[in-house]
């Protein structure tokens, strides 16, 4: 072997042939894979441009070989000075040969570009492109393939994705559950909800009839893009989902076990079996969980899991694994990521835990600096949150806050003027509920906003200990704007109040408010006279 390595480096390889160069790729390939050590980096590349100018006249079964051969040599070719000279001209030549091929050599050319980590390939990009434009005439695994390779390029901004979701449904049937796997995860990075209301129920089903079979990449895929979709109108089968990873938690590893629990917590799901044996297996790994790991899983157990004796302790030791690193092992980390160290600090507020040692690291200026860095962009709404929830439920704490400058931006960038510009159901609600007050119960009603870190307008009265209505507009409207204006939803699988409405319902009352809450769908069913007896019946029952 080693007589022919030193013919290959005596050779002129701007003499030869190119069935003299293609060979010599061949053998350069067979030597790498037999000892990688064995060839000079200066032989690839000379080889490599002597091979520029014969690219046009080898065939099309040379070209594919000869991009085998690359994917073999990759690590090293990629480190020759002639390495992007050499790609431009391969891709220049694939468009010229392969560009009009049928769909099968389209994706044939595009794994062996990606293969070779050609991020900026131009064969890539036109093929999928051109692919994307008749998706509707994909199988099944073609289309796969497709959504595999939009992460690649930016081509999926242009893609009608909900046609891609109507083909995906017809074509669940003949899908493995790693494949979606891979759907999945095409969704998410591109930041594309699922809209199909019909796909979701059939992905999740999918992968409860494999449960067995799926591993932690395509079951954290999936569990992403189930929270990014906002799957509202399938809780149910996703309720029998998480039932049925009750028994697998061992076999998944702890990445996975997390994209589990920040999906139950944003669908504000109970499993509680399911919780608690995500928790322990977090407990005994925390060591090793990242910064972000710890904010998901308090996310997750502050939005969704009752108010027991069992979870406070577990509150405990996830805040003394971070009291006890924030200043050693894990501060590169949260100087890193800052947004990810205040976002536990504000979930945690939902349960009324407030750490008074970290709250001041936070807002102490020095580390304010670090995070906007002179641009206020970068500051956060959970920024808000805190200062707020301190001020608060903190009324003893005389440490660092948000100066006025960053509590004024903040409260004017996150003000929604949800009255003015909003037409959801909430704000029709809202509107009838005032309409009914003032029109049949006779009760003087004034629309403000009370917290500044909840950003809507609430429906506010007041009443005399005779119960007799009173004006408390001039009160209220007297107070300055984005200012605490202070007087002295339901989880599947449990009952009570908890995540945000918690620590809203508490810091209303904190701050002399009776918090009146009107159930959305229990209202829209009645009829009008049926809503003023329901008002009637919250409103006195409660002063």
């Amino acid at each position: 072997m080693s007589e022919d390595i030193n013919k290959l480096q005596d050779i002129n390889w701007f003499n030869e042939s190119a069935n003299e160069i293609f060979n010599a790729i061949k053998k350069l390939t067979y030597y790498y894979l037999s000892d990688s050590e064995l060839l000079n980096l200066s032989l690839y590349d000379t080889i490599l441009k002597a091979c520029i100018k014969h690219l046009t006249v080898l065939e099309n079964q040379q070209i594919k070989i000869l991009m085998q051969c690359l994917i073999v040599l990759n690590n090293v070719i990629t480190k020759t000075s002639i390495y992007k000279k050499f790609m431009k001209e391969l891709n220049r030549e694939c468009l010229r040969r392969f560009y009009p091929s049928n769909t099968k050599e389209l994706l044939l050319i595009s794994d062996a570009f990606y293969q070779l980590q050609n991020k900026n390939s131009d064969y890539l990009f036109r093929a999928i492109r051109k692919l994307s434009s008749k998706s509707n005439k994909l199988s099944a695994k073609s289309l796969v393939q497709l959504l595999f390779y939009l992460n690649l390029t930016d081509v999926g901004s242009a893609i009608n994705m909900f046609e891609v979701e109507c083909q995906l449904e017809e074509y669940m049937p003949d899908l493995v559950v790693n494949e979606l796997g891979i759907i999945a995860r095409s969704f998410f990075l591109q930041k594309r909800k699922i809209k199909n209301k019909t796909l979701m129920p059939l992905i999740i089903k999918k992968v409860f009839q494999n449960i067995n079979n799926v591993d932690s990449i395509t079951l954290a895929s999936i569990m992403k893009v189930i929270r990014y979709s906002d799957c509202i109108h399938c809780k149910i089968e996703f309720q029998l989902l998480l039932k049925s990873l009750r028994d697998i938690i061992p076999n998944l590893s702890l990445q996975c076990l997390i994209h589990i629990a920040h999906a139950f917590g944003s669908l504000h799901v109970y499993d509680e079996i399911l919780t608690n044996k995500i928790i322990e297996r977090v407990i005994t790994q925390i060591q090793s969980a990242r910064l972000k790991d710890i904010e998901r899983i308090i996310y997750s157990i502050c939005t969704i899991a009752p108010n027991t004796n069992y979870y406070t302790d577990i509150y405990k030791k996830l805040i003394k694994e971070i009291t006890t690193t924030y200043t050693t092992t894990r501060a590169n980390e949260i100087e890193k990521f800052p947004t990810t160290f205040i976002r536990i600090l504000t979930f945690l507020t939902m349960k009324n835990i407030y750490i008074p040692e970290l709250i001041q690291y936070i807002f102490e200026p020095s580390f304010i600096q670090k995070v906007h860095k002179n641009n206020l962009k970068l500051i956060t709404n959970e920024w808000l949150v805190l200062h707020c929830s301190v001020k608060i439920e903190m009324p003893y704490y005389q440490g660092p806050m948000l100066n006025n400058d960053m509590y004024k931006y903040l409260t004017k960038k996150f003000c929604y003027n949800d009255d003015v510009y909003r037409k959801d159901n909430i704000i029709k609600l809202k509107t009838e509920i005032v309409y009914l007050c003032k029109t049949k119960l006779g009760i003087n009603v004034y629309i403000d906003y009370i917290l500044p870190h909840y950003p809507s307008r609430e429906i506010i009265f007041g009443m005399d200990k005779y119960n007799n209505s009173i004006n408390i507009e001039s009160i209220l409207s007297a107070m300055e704007t984005n200012t605490i204006k202070s007087v002295k939803r339901n989880v599947l699988g449990h009952n009570d109040y908890n995540g945000y409405i918690q620590r809203q319902l508490r810091q209303l009352k904190t701050i002399g408010y009776e918090p009146i809450l009107i159930n959305e769908n229990e209202w829209i069913s009645y009829t009008q006279d049926e809503k003023i007896k329901y008002l009637k019946q919250l409103i006195y029952q409660q002063t």
